[in-house]
Formats: C-alpha cells, structure tokens, sequence
C-alpha cells in the first residue's frame, strides 16, 4: 500500500489565521449550480427547491451522520468506512465499496456540503493508496487491481484479494482529479480498468449476481469517458454483447444465481441496477436498439418480478428468507428514469416514485455506509421527473381501486382483470394515460381501453384480459406469485395527476377463485 500526505503553506503576517489550514485544503468553491450545469455529473439537479424535501433530509443526516462522522482514522484506514462484518460480531472496511466517494462529492455538488466534499476527496485518495494493490510478491497479477473489502475476521485493511464483484465504483477517483488536478485519482481508476482488461472472461461471471459483470462494465465505461481510450471501449462491448445473451427468455431481467439459494436463479436486484446502469451507459454510445429494449424489459422485470406492494423490491428473489426493501430500488431509478422517458408508461414514474418516498422519506429506517453509493449515485437521478406531479393516495382527486384485488388461475388460464377508476375533483382529467403491465411471462390478450377524458364525478370500469403462462414450476412461491399494475396519469385544472393499482396474480393447480 502507499500512503500520501499533503503539505498546506501558510505566507503572510503573523496576525494570520494559519489555523484554517487544519480543517481541510484551502479550495476555490462555486455554488452548487455552477458545477451542475456542467452536466459533467448527469441530470442531477441541485438539492434547494428538489420536489422530493422529505428524501433530501434523509439524504443530508445519512452524510452528516454516518458518513462525515464515522471516517475511519490512522495510517491504514482515514478516508474509509466500517460495517458490520459476514461473522457475528466482526466488522469489515468498506474499501469504498460501491463508490461512496463519488456519492459523497454529488452530495457536495448538488448541496454545497463541505464536509460531504472533504470526506469525498479523502475518500478517493484513501481508495488510490491503500485499497489499490500497488505490489503482490505472490500475486504480481494483482497489481493496479483493487482489494475487496476486508474482513476483520480474516485480517487487517489489505487481506482481500480482488475480484469482478469489486472491479468498480472509479467514478470518484475521476472525479477527484478534475476537482484538484491531482492525477493521482485518474491514474488509479486506469490501473484497475487494466486489471478488468487483463482478466475479463464475461462466461466466468455467469452465475454470479449482476455485479460481477455491471462494476467491471461501469468501470470501463468511466475510464473510457475520461480517457478516450479505445481498449476500454472494446472491453465494454465484450461485457454488453454477453449481457443480451444472460437475459431470461421469457421473464426477463439478469436472473443470475444467488448464493444462499443454488438451486434457483433469480437476480438480485438490492444491487442489480448496477448492471442496468452500466448498460445504460454504454448504449449512450451505442444506440442499439436490441439494447434499449433489454433494459425497457428489465425495468418492466424488475416492477413486476421482483417488486413486493406498497412499493417494495425484493433483495434476492428467490429465497423465502430474504425479503423486500423499498431501499432496494435506489440502483435501479436511472434505469426506470431511462424507461419513463422513452416510453412515457406511467408504470416507470408512479411505482419507483412510491418506493423512493417509502424508503428515503418521512419515516425512513438509517441504512449504512456500504449503500451509500447504491443509493447517492443513483437515485438524484430521479428525482427532477417528480417536479410537477401529484402524491397518489387516499383523498387524491384521482381514484383508482382493483375491483377483484386478488386474482387466482392455472396455468395457461385466461382471466380478466378489472378495475374502477373515479375523478374525484372539480376539473375534468385530459389527456388520459391507462397502462397495465403483468409479470412478462403473462400476455395480455386484450388490453385495457379508456376515452382521453374523465369529466368530474365520472367513474369508468377498465377490463384488461390476461392469459397467464403454462409449464411453470408451481412448487416456488416466487413462481406462483406476481403483482400486475394499472397506471393512470392526466392533466387536471394545471397539474399532473396520477393513480395506480396492483392486483395480485396467483397461479395454481387447483380451482381458480370466483
């Protein structure tokens, strides 16, 4: 590992307040907007007048609290985090995992944090010195590679060897240096996309979660952005030609095996947005239209498969031991931002809208250092489609309700779905948008139909016929059950106004409900 220091020279008259030097370098800062408008860090906006108060709070004492205020101290660990470990008891460094520097400097760029942007820049040099291997006698093709985080079980900050599960998160260390000048951080990003060069086998990482082929992938395309550099180019296309052929056929969605369940195959998706996010941004390049339709059925996999109501998504599908999370959909929101845009389905806007508000609301549970990048990263993304619209739920002037709210049927069966939609205001609803989505494996024999306008005080049924899939394997749970959705948008008296309802789809092998 190496270690580096920087020396802070105060000139002047002895009256000088020298001190300011021990909090930090001395930086020229601009206000918030100016970097934004840069759009050097994507279609984020500033966090001031953000339609989403409520999840910034969140955000804020998530930085103030666990990250400003829990920076790891000494030579081996200042600039890094810990959590609790795999070993009841143990901990672990993070090693930066999931790229929290970079999360912490969007902070700094979208609030003007300070201390967010110190803990960034600490961060990623910690990152460049001691989570980057810089020499392995036994292992000399470790070499520009970074170290997994390390477990206190196992042994000090450096135990790790690397692997493709942790072959990225460099957009901080990039940053840094367009920040500082300081090449150190660019330098380190190109050493451990070399590495990914070097031992890229996208056939080896089938059959790990999404990760293993998404960091490696989000890597590259970093390192090819801030370098121009055609070997990274080339490496990430190997990764996204492999990624349309790891598709389910049927379902949808990266189902990679999980470890804690062997014997099923189903993604797991408290990370998978990773993957989703990677392709995404490679096909800003690319513009492949294969592409692009991959991702807009992994959004719709992802909402239908592996979302749970309220507004929750599994963790690792599959297992009945690992549940729902709304925090889970934070990977996944630049994804599902991608999808709305393209489509203009209100099933992209109004469920992640809900799953973002029910876990980085209000009432939301601490999460921890190691998802500060999951969710920093990814979701502000979001956040500028919500300008504007409307919060579903009781009392909305917009009332939707599934009539039968849990529809039983065999395989190969086909059943009809209803729902009751109502304007509850004073202004009619224009320029109405209906939009139902099942599991992918269901086919909607006849969708659903609806006039363009709801006057006040109309209500409508809405009938949508679906026709569910033959030759599953009804003995998984996962299999049997699945939420369908009917999505309702409009223009009401100036404003956008949603609803949503989810209907539950069981199939079975004895006799349907009536």
């Amino acid at each position: 590992m190496g270690k580096t220091h920087f020396f802070s020279l105060f000139y002047g008259a002895a009256s000088g307040d020298g001190a300011l030097l021990a909090h930090g370098p001395v930086l020229a800062l601009a206000a918030p907007g100016v970097y934004l408008r840069s759009k050097v860090f994507g279609p984020v906006e500033e966090a001031a007048g953000s339609p989403v108060p409520a999840v910034e709070q969140t955000l804020a004492a998530h930085i103030a609290e666990a990250v400003v205020g829990q920076i790891g101290l000494g030579f081996e660990n200042y600039g890094d985090h810990s959590s609790s470990g795999y070993v009841k008891g143990t901990y672990l460094w993070d090693n930066n995992e999931y790229d929290l520097p970079a999360g912490a400097l969007l902070h700094f760029f979208r609030t003007g944090d300070r201390g967010a942007l110190c803990a960034g820049l600490v961060g990623a040099q910690h990152f460049v010195d001691v989570d980057r291997i810089h020499y392995s006698y036994g292992h000399p093709e470790w070499v520009g590679a970074a170290h997994t985080h390390s477990h206190g079980a196992v042994g000090h900050h450096t135990a790790d060897a690397p692997n493709m599960h942790h072959a990225g998160y460099v957009l901080g260390l990039i940053w840094s240096t367009y920040l500082t000048g300081n090449p150190d951080g660019l330098d380190g990003a190109v050493t451990i996309a070399e590495w990914v060069l070097r031992n890229i086998r996208p056939e080896a990482n089938v059959g790990q979660m999404e990760r293993a082929m998404g960091l490696p992938l989000m890597t590259l395309n970093d390192v090819y952005e801030a370098t121009g550099d055609e070997r990274f180019l080339r490496g990430a296309a190997r990764l996204a030609a492999w990624a349309l052929r790891w598709e389910h056929p049927t379902r949808s969605g990266f189902l990679a095996p999980i470890t804690e369940q062997p014997a099923y195959y189903s993604g797991a998706p408290f990370c998978g947005g990773l993957l989703s996010n990677a392709l995404s941004r490679f096909n800003d390049w690319a513009g492949d239209p294969e592409l692009e339709a991959l991702l807009e059925r992994v959004g719709r996999w992802l909402l239908t498969d592996m979302g749970r109501p309220p507004g929750r998504i599994m963790s690792k599908g599959g297992s009945p031991r690992r549940g729902a999370d709304a925090q889970h959909v934070a990977t996944h929101l630049p994804l599902l931002r991608r999808c709305y845009l393209r489509t203009g389905d209100p099933l992209f806007l109004l469920l992640p809208a809900s799953a973002l508000r029910t876990g980085f609301g209000t009432r939301a549970r601490p999460f921890g250092t190691r998802a500060t990048g999951l969710v920093f990263n990814h979701a502000p993304a979001f956040f500028p489609l919500l300008r504007g619209w409307e919060e579903t739920g009781p009392g909305a002037d917009l009332e939707l309700r599934a009539i039968r709210p849990h529809v039983r049927l065999r395989p190969g069966e086909t059943a009809t779905v209803e729902f009751l939609i109502r304007n509850r205001g004073r202004a009619p609803g224009t320029e109405l948008r209906v939009a139902f989505q099942p599991r992918l494996d269901y086919q909607v024999v006849a969708p659903p139909e609806s006039a363009a306008v709801l006057a006040p005080g109309e209500s409508r049924t809405v009938r949508c016929r679906v026709r569910a899939p033959s030759g599953i394997n009804l003995t998984s749970q996962h299999n049997r059950i699945s939420y369908a959705h009917l999505c309702v948008a409009c223009h009401q008296a100036g404003r956008r106004v949603p609803a949503r309802a989810t209907v539950q789809m069981e199939l079975t092998a004895g006799e349907p409900l009536p």
